[in-house]
């Protein structure tokens, strides 16, 4: 990365990361994933609905066995999340190496 991407990056960092994230949306919004994939996508996210919705009517106890599994899908999540931020600065830097020996 030269000297003036750096600077300009250090000084406007909240627009950098918007450009970045519009940049990283149309790019997802271009990425189609297969109706197999989707379905099962739909039906984790509905029987995760249903369980939660059947544990909410056992009271206390439902509540309590709720919180403890939302935890659980709550941490996979937060970490799902970390791994994505690794990765797509990894691919940035790797964009950038490629811009500047392009140049």
């Amino acid at each position: 990365m030269d000297k003036e991407k750096s600077k300009f990056i250090a000084t406007n960092t909240d627009n950098y990361l918007y450009v970045q994230g519009q940049s990283l949306e149309k790019s997802l919004d271009k990425i189609r994933i297969d109706s197999e994939e989707e379905n099962e996508i739909v039906k984790y996210k509905t029987i995760g609905t249903i369980r939660y919705k059947a544990l909410g009517l056992m009271g206390s106890i439902g509540d309590m066995i709720s919180t403890i599994i939302n935890w659980n899908e709550e941490v996979d999540t937060e970490i799902t999340e970390a791994k994505k931020r690794i990765l797509l600065e990894k691919y940035i830097n790797k964009a950038d190496e490629h811009e500047i020996l392009v140049e």
